[in-house]
């Protein structure tokens, strides 16, 4: 009988190339795994003087092959595909591994197959119980080191006791783990698998020196991750898989990256926060309030705010108090989604807002009229103009504010350019009422003060510092040489 297709089993076999050669150790262990099995055997060995090794794998299933013809038939229909808590679908595991192989021989419970010289021929000879897989692979020396490197990786069942070249594969304990709904695959009634979402555990393994971070499907890793992550992370069912194995979708990623943020985030550090699946995961919706805010602790510190456009003198403040200040391109568009979402940072206003003049809620004009100022205020509004506007050298209006609302209504004093407006209703509002001589220390800091934003709007500053000792000097030089302009009239 003609087959509609034929397999090239050296086509095969380059391009499995790409996956590195220690596939076929996986593949094998991950299939006895799979089965009822208490203790699995496997043994890689070079061969001195060629670039081959002696692959053995032993397993103690009771039952063995359950299909012998399954040993030799690319994708016949695998009875792991409808559960998820194994690792088969394809049925291509020994497939892929006799492709490498010059000769090779399964024995089982229902017979053994040959495979040697091109051809496959079977045998009566049988097994009470498991399976046993022996081959010749091509391989170097140094494909063998590397494939025993990645062996000492896995995380074996508990209930399986594992060996490789006599030494028992040790289990490894998790440094965490937790409960996620991601994406497999599982088989229906007519065998064809289907993309599903299902809750499932994840593990957290500590790497070992030299180790890269991969990721694992129940135990085998299977894709190394790239993007910083810290440790392996093991994933407890199916994962949708390319065909030959070598890679996962990015949307299963993100979503394993969202939840490892969201369940892992107390085990980050200042340094493994800036890793590139962290910004990625940070900005998604699904990123959790006490996630982002664990972030931003790292990043940041507890004392943060967010740069705010609105009130430039607040940021200043509250650098000055030793906070953080966030500026807008230090996050993603995502990340500050998720920000507010969580009121992990505020701005700087509202932890340090600016005290202005505000008209009241009614829109009436809180400064008050010229006809209505006291004796006291008019002296004093002459005295800061004679004053200001030799020290500043143009002209200055000074006003009277009434009535202030907003988050900070005891201000002395607010500046704008060649304007200066006083709050009546300060701390220091008795001065409105009686002002003399006593007061014009206090009354001359305040317009040095307020001055100097003439030159600066920031209160930390150099330039602003420098106007103060500016306008100090030549409040000193008008005293020396024009002392009546000081007097009270």
């Amino acid at each position: 009988m003609n087959n509609w297709f034929e397999v090239d089993k050296e086509g095969l076999a380059r391009l499995l190339e790409r996956r590195g050669k220690h596939f076929a150790v996986l593949e094998l262990l991950q299939n006895a795994w799979d089965q009822s099995v208490t203790q699995v055997n496997e043994r890689l060995e070079p061969i001195d003087g060629r670039p081959r090794a002696w692959l053995q794998v032993e397993d103690d299933d009771p039952a063995g092959f359950k299909d012998l013809s399954h040993a030799f038939t690319l994708f016949a229909d695998s009875n792991k595909k409808a559960d998820p808590g194994k690792r088969g679908r394809f049925n291509l595991g020994e497939k892929l591994v006799l492709a490498i192989c010059n000769q090779a021989t399964i024995t089982t419970t229902k017979g053994t197959i040959h495979f040697e010289d091109s051809e496959r021929r079977a045998s009566r000879s049988r097994r009470e119980r498991g399976s046993l897989f022996e081959g010749i692979i091509r391989v170097t020396r140094a494909e063998v080191v590397e494939a025993l490197s990645v062996v000492k990786m896995l995380a074996p069942p508990r209930a399986v006791q594992t060996t490789v070249n006599g030494e028992i594969l040790v289990h490894h304990e998790p440094l965490t783990s937790f409960s996620e709904t991601l994406p497999t695959e599982i088989a229906g009634r007519d065998g064809t698998l289907r993309p599903t979402q299902r809750k499932t555990e994840v593990k957290l393994y500590e790497k070992r020196d030299g180790e890269e971070s991969h990721l694992f499907e129940l135990g085998i890793p299977i894709v190394e991750l790239d993007a910083g992550e810290p440790w392996h992370l093991d994933v407890q069912q199916k994962v949708p898989l390319t065909l030959d194995r070598s890679n996962v979708t990015p949307s299963f990623l993100r979503k394993l990256r969202i939840g490892l943020l969201n369940q892992a985030y107390s085990l980050l550090d200042q340094t493994t926060a800036k890793a590139d699946w962290i910004q990625q995961a940070s900005a998604e919706k699904d990123c959790s309030n006490e996630a982002i805010t664990a972030l931003l602790d790292l990043k940041y510190g507890p004392k943060r705010v967010v740069f705010d456009v609105s009130d430039s003198e607040a940021n200043n403040r509250a650098a000055a108090e030793g906070h953080v200040v966030i500026y807008g391109g230090s996050l993603s568009s995502g990340q500050w989604e998720d920000v507010r979402k969580a009121g992990a940072a505020c701005p700087a206003g509202q932890l340090f807002p600016t005290a202005r003049p505000e008209f009241s809620p009614d829109g009436e004009s809180c400064f008050v009229p010229i006809s209505d100022w006291t004796p006291a205020m008019r002296v004093l509004a002459g005295y800061l103009k004679r004053v200001g506007e030799a020290l500043i050298e143009k002209q200055l209006q000074v006003d009277f504010f009434a009535r202030a609302s907003g988050p900070n209504k005891s201000f002395g004093a607010s500046y704008s350019p060649g304007r200066l407006t006083l709050n009546v209703a300060s701390a220091g509002a008795g001065r409105y009422q009686d002002f003399n001589d006593a007061d014009v220390e206090e009354v001359d800091a305040l317009l040095i003060h307020e001055l100097a934003h003439d030159w600066a709007a920031n209160h930390l500053s150099d330039d602003y510092h420098h106007a103060l000792c500016l306008l100090a000097a030549r409040l000193k030089k008008l005293a020396l040489e024009n002392p009546e302009i000081f007097r009270i009239r």
